[in-house]
């Protein structure tokens, strides 16, 4: 198979995930109409949403996506950022019931 294909390939397997994430977690951000709320690039993936509580759903379903395809999301190589004051050192997100390591903002 040539490496073109194997893109393609990827594109189709992951494109499902992008879907559930835009459709079913309600907690996805849109510019307009374009959903960004999940950025793919190579094997990473970058969920943003407007809510911690919407982050923790948006993991759900990436593990769900998961668990249907036989891919494992690491927690030890998973971290998570929070902008603004309101709860964000109440704020715990996990992954596989493993709480995931909270970046800290530098000023």
């Amino acid at each position: 198979m040539s490496c073109h294909h194997i893109y393609l390939v990827f594109a189709l397997y992951i494109d499902d995930v992008i879907d559930d994430l835009s459709k079913k977690s309600g907690y996805s951000i849109y510019i307009g109409l374009i959903f960004v709320g999940c950025i793919l690039y190579a094997d990473d993936i970058l969920l943003v949403s407007g809510s911690c509580t919407g982050l923790q759903q948006m993991v759900k379903i990436c593990v769900q996506y998961g668990k249907l395809w036989d891919i494992s999301f690491n927690p030890a190589k998973s971290h998570y950022i929070t902008f603004g004051n309101s709860f964000s050192s109440l704020t715990r997100i996990t992954l596989n019931n493993m709480e995931l390591k909270k970046v800290a903002i530098k000023n």
